[in-house]
């Protein structure tokens, strides 16, 4: 990782800082019109309160009803004023910034890590791919994701993107209510084999959370399949799997592969979620921070927050070699 690093670093210097340099000007002179605009129009509001208002009296008793309906008017009129100068005068720039950035630095760093990716920064998985992996059985009414990276490691074409799905809820005065399903980066890989089993394989957060209660709740789970008993205590300390088909779906979980996929678990640092359906491996990633995407609020030349992006593309780009399915999906079909 060390190598890697140095590496990247190297590459940093000569092909990145000269277009972040330009890059960080532009976001210099917009983060001090916003700080400007925001000083202003605190300003702005505490005087209107305070004179329109008769705020300049501090004595509550003299203040009649009005003055705080007056004082709450104006509260939501400066509001209404900041959204709107933020859209028509901050927001065109702020993403004419990260246009640039996606244009001239993520595109070097998806070349750097394999010439032959195809990147489409407005593109995504498409719904019908994310429904068909099983990965979350809660279908979305809010869809959306971009960063698309199509690629190909020896026989398994593969692609990914960012994600975020939510459900929409009402409570009982009809208020909606957003529930994140999935927020990361989804993956997709076709081995062209097709699985006669579809397997599930997710994080075993209810065993951790309840013991032997957390595996009585996964057998009775009413969106899942057969939960599948796995012979590796490392694999099953962190892993449930359900399965149409048991026998078939411990064909494809075989010991190298479990290992492997607990290996990838810990190298990525997060949860996954992992699906072997029709012919395609499906892997998701939950992250609470949005990937290749400019530090607007903070310096661009900051090495450390360029690099995460780098690795996550390391990171999404090996899968294939990661969970050997090149290899692994031959082994698996050959033996069925």
């Amino acid at each position: 990782m060390v190598e890697s690093k140095e590496g990247f670093r190297a590459f940093y210097e000569k092909e990145l800082v000269q277009h972040l340099q330009t890059l960080e000007v532009q976001r210099k002179k917009l983060a001090v019109k916003l700080n400007l605009s925001i000083a202003f129009g605190i300003i702005g509001l505490f005087l209107s309160i305070y004179f329109l208002a008769g705020f300049h009296n501090f004595s509550l008793k003299n203040h009649s009803n009005s003055d705080f309906i007056i004082a709450l008017i104006l509260l939501v009129a400066w509001a209404m004023l900041a959204v709107l100068v933020y859209k028509k005068v901050f927001y065109k720039k702020l993403q004419e910034i990260r246009f640039k950035f996606k244009r001239s630095v993520i595109v070097k760093i998806v070349d750097f890590v394999d010439p032959a990716l195809k990147y489409r920064e407005s593109r995504l998985i498409t719904r019908d791919e994310y429904n068909a992996s099983k990965l979350f059985p809660v279908k979305p009414h809010t869809y959306y994701g971009e960063d698309y990276i199509l690629g190909k490691n020896g026989a398994v074409p593969y692609k990914f993107s960012e994600l975020h799905t939510k459900y929409t809820m009402k409570d009982h005065r009809g208020r909606k209510l957003f529930y994140t399903i999935f927020r990361g980066l989804f993956f997709l890989a076709d081995t062209g084999k097709q699985f006669k089993a579809e397997t599930v394989v997710l994080p075993d957060t209810a065993h951790k959370l309840f013991g032997p209660l957390g595996d009585y709740i996964q057998d009775w789970n009413i969106f899942r399949e057969q939960v599948v008993k796995i012979d590796d205590a490392e694999f099953d300390k962190e892993f449930v799997v359900y399965s149409n088909n048991l026998e078939e779906s411990k064909k494809i979980l075989t010991s190298q592969l479990m290992k492997r996929i607990t290996e990838f678990k810990k190298k990525s640092g997060h949860k996954i979620f992992l699906s072997f359906i029709n012919t395609h491996v499906n892997l998701a990633i939950p992250l609470d921070t949005d990937l290749f995407e400019p530090p607007v609020f903070g310096n661009m030349l900051n090495f450390e927050l360029i690099y995460e992006n780098y690795k996550y593309l390391k990171l999404a780009t090996g899968i294939v070699d990661d969970l050997d399915l090149n290899d692994q999906t031959e082994r698996t079909h050959n033996s069925s």
